[in-house]
Order: structure tokens, then sequence, then C-alpha cells
């Protein structure tokens, strides 16, 4: 892992910024451009808007605690890596026997919470010395963890994503789209708009999907005392006890989400499948379900 002590940047030349579909293979091309010279990228993820940063770049994630504030330099990002790799890095050991059957299987993951929370999971020493710092946690006993977000789900990220890659970003990391301290923005206006006030040179829109829901997505953790609720998100937490098949799940000392919450049928929950359900909602937020109605459902 690198010690590299990060600084706040200075007051930096205004530099302009211009909002481009993700559809665009273009936006796309110029996105990775911006984050492999060291520039963070606002992006619209479904319910909030988000900044996308190369945390290998120091410059990057000095610009992040820039515009971020003070009191966010060096607290951890999550990351953006695809199940496959998040798989390779976790600590078996420390994964409770119930779920390693989820966990440890790259493609039973995705099918279950892909694109749909933040998963925070404790890895392995070896994984963590390969990561920035900036992408590591630590408990209190010093085991090293990681908050990830996978894209499958989400095409128009995923693509973004893979783009990336294949550019060599190899450590994409996100955040909120906030100063820290105040709430996170949910529309892509104002989301273009805080962009342009902070330098972020590329707000990349979304142009196909009508927004369903508002807020941030749900954290959770998974470790070798099973499954906690860390932070709620835009739907009800109850949900991850079908899509991880699991009735005792944690939510005592979760964080409060900001914004109302999707509300779902009761008999959805009950008749749905971890599997089903996965797909309903993704199809539900992507804006693809047009036989369900927004009222009905949610």
């Amino acid at each position: 892992m690198s010690d590299t002590v990060y600084s706040n940047h200075s007051e930096e030349t205004p530099i302009g910024s211009v909002a481009m579909s993700i559809w665009e293979p273009t936006a796309r091309n110029i996105g990775t451009a911006l984050l492999k010279a060291g520039y963070p990228v606002g992006f619209f993820n479904r319910s909030v808007c988000g900044i996308l940063v190369d945390s290998q770049n120091i410059a990057g994630v000095e610009r992040i605690y820039q515009i971020k504030g003070e009191s966010r330099i060096g607290k951890v990002m999550p990351a953006v890596f695809e199940s496959p790799r998040l798989v390779d890095m976790i600590d078996e050991t420390r994964i409770a026997p119930d779920f390693c059957r989820i966990v440890l299987n790259a493609r039973e993951l995705t099918s279950r919470i892909g694109s749909l929370c933040f998963l925070r999971v404790p890895i392995t020493q070896d994984a963590a010395n390969e990561l920035p710092a900036i992408m590591v946690s630590r408990t209190s006993d010093n085991i090293p963890c990681i908050q990830n977000w996978d894209p499958r789900g989400y095409t128009a990220v995923r693509l973004l994503f893979r783009e990336a890659v294949k550019q060599g970003v190899r450590f994409l990391a996100g955040t909120s789209m906030n100063t820290s301290g105040h709430p996170e923005i949910t529309y892509q206006e104002d989301g273009i708009a805080f962009a342009r006030n902070h330098n972020i040179p590329l707000f990349l829109t979304e142009t196909r999907q009508k927004q369903i829901a508002q807020g941030s997505y749900p954290i959770i953790s998974i470790d070798q005392t099973g499954v906690k609720v860390i932070r709620h998100g835009f739907f009800p937490s109850e949900l991850f006890r079908i899509l991880l098949s699991c009735e005792d799940i944690d939510t005592g000392n979760a964080i409060q989400s900001k914004y109302p919450q999707m509300q779902v049928r009761e008999e959805l929950a009950i008749t749905t499948n971890p599997y089903q359900l996965r797909n309903l909602l993704i199809e539900h937020l992507n804006g693809l379900s047009n036989n369900i109605s927004e009222k009905s459902l949610f």
C-alpha cells in the first residue's frame, strides 16, 4: 500500500466544465483521458451525482480534497471494481461461513447485489499492499477492508469503467458530489452546476433513462459476524434479507438515508427470489420495466 501523504491542493485557475452524455463513446474517451491526467470527472449514477478519480494519481486525489474540503483529507474512497477483481482480494478466513458461497463467487455476488449497493469486506494484506492507500480502511483490529461498488447492472457506468480499465486506469474510485458536511446532490442539473463551480472539467449525464430514485446507495458490510447495514439507501434495507438469503441482518447502527426510500409492496418481497428481485429492481431503476407502474410497485 502506498504511504504517500496527500495534501490539499492550492486554489487552481478555473478550467471550465462541460456536460456530455455518458452514452457517447467520445464522452467516455474524454472522461478517461481526464482521469489519467489527474482530473476528477462528475457523473450521474441513477439516483445521485458522484465524482470519479484515478486513486493512483496523487493530483487527482488532491483535487478531490480541494473540492470536498479539508475534513475529507485522508478519508477512504470507495473503489469501483467488477466482482471478479473484488473477490480475488477478499480474505475468506474473515467471512462468515454462511456467506462464503455468495461473497467468494463473483457471478453469485453480482447476480444478487451487483450495482445495487456499496459492499464493505475484509481483504488480505497482500491485496491491501497493492491498492492505493486511499482505498483501504482498517478495523479496530487492524484488518484491512475495502468498500466497493460493482458497476455490473448499470450499462452506462460499466461502459465508462471498461474504457478506463482499457486505457490503464487500474484503481478507479468514487465519492459523492458535495462538499463535506452537506447532503449529496441528487439531480443532474445541480451536478452540472456544482462541476462548473468546483473545477470539475467534465460531467457525464444520463440521457436515456428517467431518474426513478433519489439519494445515495446503501452500504452493507459482510465479515465474520455476518451482514450489517452501514448506511440505508434509496431502497428499503429489508430487501437485503432476500438478496442475500439471510434473516439475521444487523441494522441497529445504520446511518439513515437523507431522502425518502422507494416503497416496495410486501407481497413482492415475500414471493421474489434474490435473482428475480435484483433484476426487477435494476430494470425499474434503469427505466426498463414498462409493464410495472411506479405507483403500484415502489
